[in-house]
């Protein structure tokens, strides 16, 4: 998890996520549509480091919780038509996917073990040996 409604809380404030998810007007974060945003924003970025890093990630870089928390930010937002996505929201989240677009070419470096070809397919690099007999033996035994 690259981040949680407790991180969302912590840095946004649990007032404007109870404003954008309360629609039932109980005065509480509905956190059904915050962790539905949240999945929805880690899939997106398993998107970008798939290939690259092995997932699940070995540890978490402290960037890629502040980049989640400002995609799923926007992703919440995104939950209420009325309410129009703020520019800085709106830039703070094309940022993050910038930065993402920039790990997966390998332009910025997480400082995390890199997935090899080998490690993403175990039999890339195998010989495989198949009982038989091969055309270059029938060409010699016509001889």
């Amino acid at each position: 998890m690259y981040c949680s409604q407790d991180s969302l809380k912590a840095r946004f404030g649990e007032l404007l996520l109870t404003r954008l998810t309360d629609d039932n007007g109980l005065g509480v974060i509905d956190e059904a549509k915050v962790t539905s945003a949240i999945t929805a924003i880690e899939s997106e970025i398993d998107g970008y480091l798939r290939g690259r890093y092995p997932l699940p990630l070995s540890s978490l870089p402290a960037e890629l919780t502040g980049y989640a928390e400002d995609m799923s930010l926007e992703k919440i937002y995104s939950g209420r038509p009325e309410r129009e996505t703020p520019k800085d929201v709106k830039d703070r989240a094309a940022a993050a996917r910038s930065w993402l677009r920039d790990v997966k070419a390998g332009r910025v470096d997480l400082n995390l073990p890199i997935e090899t070809p080998a490690a993403a397919n175990p039999t890339a690099n195998q010989i495989r040996l198949v009982a038989g007999t091969s055309a270059l033996d029938q060409a010699l035994e016509r001889f």
